[in-house]
């Protein structure tokens, strides 16, 4: 890839710095934080503990139809939200001309009529208002049949899925159909596994969670330095990951943040880790290690010498590699670092206390309320299509190092919005190769996207735009 096309970071200016550092973080200091540890602290002591979650609606199946024999490829579900309607949008730019059987869901038709009716007009593709609408809710399990019974894959965009989400992985399990989605939620992930693992064994469902910006780019990057050391008779020992982003957030994204804020459901825990229960009933000894820095740092990258973050999907992502790396029972142990990328040291001063400080007024409940009500984006909501296009970006440098000492650099760029534009075409290839059979496996169950799907996903993101490189590098070359 030519460096000179891809997008830079912004250099935060001066008076920006002065006014975060030297005005915004005192006054927030004596104001804001203060009062959310009190509100915090007063929570924790006297809020009742949430509801837990109803994983199980208790739901017969009486028949399941052959994967095969049913109408559809993909059903995208959620299409009236923003991330939904960009997945949409995908599929019909991108499939306008093949044999690709597809069809929305959600739950008002008239909202479902009218996103098709907006694609029409914006795409110049009339036929697309003859889109086949189906119409469920996901808080009431009896209408869940009439759309996993009729779709190989359903990929899903409704979240939060702590809230919205059951009754979709239950009864794609039940019914044997694939399911994908773009959560980032792990401990529902884990709950769901425990509860529907053996189900989705028996009735051959494929569930993928984590196919967009988290956490598609980092597990499939690991994955292939993986398999370029095993060329060398190496294992992958340590990973780092240096994150150049700029972009916005969606409205769903930020509705799961807040729901997960305000405690609103108690997710069960499993009594083990399902990252680390086998197919064959062992329990894996893979150990992966997350490094994963609270304060600003300043090392040698790929691309020269870095100043960095803390990243706020870090924990995720590293979370999906510690799970690859069970499954697939490498014996060496993994380190797996991953920094934000900033652009000087002026901008990483000023956008680390600009996240500490957002983070306060999250805890604090007058601020909170103002952000979620007055300035952050609702569900449905997101950032502009001229920003997603033109200035946003995602651009990640990894260094990797193989258990004998062989060194790798890899890239993955992502020259549109990832949080948004990205994760919807992600979601969607992730669909249509469980859909099209183009999958790494064959046994139902919970997989990772790099496990399950591999490189045939990473083949169909580069035929949609995506960069990936990876590459042995010359010693000497690493030392300079």
């Amino acid at each position: 890839m030519n460096p000179a096309t891809e997008r830079k970071l912004p250099v935060i200016p001066w008076s920006t710095f002065v006014a975060v550092t030297a005005v915004a973080l005192p006054i927030w200091s004596v104001v804001v934080l203060p009062f959310a540890i009190v509100y915090q602290l007063g929570r924790k002591l006297f809020t009742r503990k949430p509801p837990e979650i109803s994983i199980d609606s208790g739901y017969q199946v009486d028949q399941v139809v052959d994967r095969s024999e049913r109408p559809y490829d993909i059903v995208v579900l959620g299409a009236t939200g923003f991330v939904g309607k960009l997945a949409a949008r995908h599929l019909a730019e991108a499939y306008k001309h093949g044999s690709l059987k597809w069809a929305i869901a959600g739950r008002s038709e008239s909202k479902l009529q009218s996103v098709l009716k907006e694609l029409a007009d914006e795409l110049n593709q009339p036929e697309l208002i003859r889109i086949p609408i189906i119409v469920v809710d996901t808080s009431i399990p009896a209408t869940m049949p009439k759309l996993v019974s009729c779709t190989k894959t359903v990929v899903t965009t409704t979240g939060p899925y702590a809230l919205l989400g059951n009754s979709v992985v239950e009864f794609c399990a039940k019914f044997g159909t694939n399911y994908v989605d773009i959560t980032g939620e792990i401990s529902w992930i884990k709950a769901m596994m425990d509860r529907w693992q053996s189900t989705a064994e028996q009735t051959g469902a494929i569930l993928v969670p984590l196919c967009g910006h988290d956490s598609v780019p980092w597990d499939l990057l690991v994955q292939q330095m993986q398999q370029e050391l095993m060329k060398q008779g190496e294992e992958l020992a340590q990973v780092e990951c240096w994150d150049f982003t700029v972009g916005g957030v969606p409205g769903g994204t930020l509705a799961t943040m807040f729901a997960m804020l305000e405690g609103l459901v108690t997710i069960p825990e499993p009594k083990s880790n399902p990252f680390y229960r086998l197919k064959d009933g062992y329990v894996s000894d893979s150990k992966t290690t997350a490094d994963l820095p609270l304060t600003l740092t300043k090392r040698h990258s790929p691309v020269g010498s870095i100043w960095s973050m803390p990243f706020v999907m870090a924990p995720v992502n590293a979370a999906v590699v510690e799970w690859s790396q069970a499954q697939r029972r490498h014996k060496s142990p993994l380190v797996y670092r991953e920094t934000s990328a900033c652009a000087d040291w002026k901008s990483a001063v000023t956008m680390y206390f600009g996240m500490i400080m957002f983070g306060g007024m999250l805890l604090n409940p007058i601020t909170s309320y103002l952000l979620k009500n007055y300035v952050l984006p609702k569900s449905g909501g997101g950032p502009s299509s001229k920003d997603m296009l033109k200035k946003h970006f995602l651009n990640v440098h990894a260094k990797g190092v193989g258990s004998k000492g062989t060194v790798l650099h890899a890239q993955w760029y992502w020259s549109q919005d990832a949080g948004c534009w990205e994760t919807a075409k992600s979601l969607v290839e992730s669909g249509l190769c469980l859909a099209l059979d183009q999958t790494a496996v064959t046994k139902g169950g919970f997989y990772p996207p790099s496990l399950a799907l591999g490189d045939h996903l990473l083949h169909r993101l580069r035929k949609q735009g995506t960069f990936f490189s990876c590459n042995v590098v010359d010693p000497l070359i690493e030392q300079k």
